[in-house]
């Protein structure tokens, strides 16, 4: 017997519910919005990546006033080295490679601390407030992937006016970089990079930068 892949075992996991659920679901029945949705951790033999696969049986879901695109693939690097590739270089083929194969609306790649310095805010509570996809995109980082509706609003032609080597094509979409190292995201030349390919593209088009400082 073939053992199953990796995608229906994250699948499967999704799936699973506890025996609270099920108990409550016998009492009361199913909610409004029953449907599969959740998400599997996926790891190896060695502790540098993590990948967490998030499923939704809605393409678009909502959380409270925001809206969210509901399906996404998270690689976690843990480790300065991957496969014995710098994981910058391996980061960055992996998301190309998964962008070719996919075709997601849209992705990224960064620090962890450059999506929390644009995206999370911690005023009164933390919450990704950036993540709004009903108004807007979280933000320019390090790597961007745009998919081709994406890639459609803006317009090729915005794309192919940026410097060359920012710019590569991946299935019907465009990834964006903003410079080689993702570690420099804080440096002052990093953010006249960005903020030259946000106002490029359009600067109402991203949600704006935060600045926290927490890494």
């Amino acid at each position: 017997m073939r053992p199953p892949s990796a995608g229906r075992y994250s699948v499967a996991a999704v799936g699973e519910r506890g025996p609270t659920y099920r108990q409550l679901v016998r009492e009361y029945g199913p909610g409004p919005f029953e449907r599969m949705s959740g998400s599997a951790e996926l790891r190896g033999a060695g502790p540098e990546l993590v990948v967490v696969v998030s499923v939704d049986e809605f393409v678009v879901s909502t959380l409270g006033t925001r809206t969210l695109l509901a399906n996404a693939i998270a690689l976690q690097l843990r480790r300065a080295t991957i496969a014995g590739q710098p994981g910058r270089e391996w980061l960055a083929n992996a998301l190309e490679t998964l962008c070719a194969q996919l075709s997601p609306a849209w992705g990224y790649a960064g620090h962890a601390g450059e999506y929390w310095a644009k995206v999370m805010s911690v005023s009164q509570r933390i919450e990704a407030v950036g993540r709004d996809f009903g108004r807007h995109l979280p933000g320019v980082f390090w790597i961007n992937f745009f998919g081709r509706r994406y890639t459609e609003l803006i317009g090729p032609d915005r794309f192919a006016s940026l410097p060359a080597g920012l710019v590569a094509t991946a299935n019907e979409g465009t990834l964006v970089r903003i410079a080689d190292d993702p570690l420099g995201w804080g440096a002052p030349s990093y953010a006249i990079e960005e903020g030259k390919i946000r106002e490029h593209l359009g600067t109402e088009l991203f949600f704006p930068p935060l600045g926290n400082k927490r890494a």
